[in-house]
């Protein structure tokens, strides 16, 4: 969540990868919250949103696959509120990626 954003509603994505797979340093997150994408890099990102039922989607462009690793959920945001989520990519880009989450903060 950014500075000063106290009384924030919306989702907060971290994205994680092993070390492994370290050529994903040179690719993007893409992370869709009802089907508007927010490309950036693989950090803790936080996207306003109105309360209630949203859908995220999280993705990277790797070497000719644009959508590699996709992971879905759909979380339920309260008014006030920040749901946090992590993903973490697969082992392959061919592999599905997981997408975790936890209650939202509270108030």
């Amino acid at each position: 969540m950014s500075d000063g954003d106290d009384a924030a509603t919306g989702i907060s994505v971290a994205g994680h990868f092993s070390v492994l797979n370290w050529t994903l340093v040179f690719t993007r997150l893409t992370v869709e919250v009802d089907g508007e994408p927010h490309r950036g890099r693989w950090r803790r990102r936080f996207i306003p949103t109105t309360p209630g039922e949203h859908r995220v989607d999280v993705s990277f462009g790797y070497v000719g696959i644009p959508y590699a690793g996709e992971a879905s959920v759909v979380v339920r945001v309260p008014e006030g509120r920040v749901v946090r989520l992590a993903y973490r990519a697969p082992g392959v880009p061919t592999g599905t990626g997981r997408l975790v989450g936890r209650s939202p903060d509270p108030t």
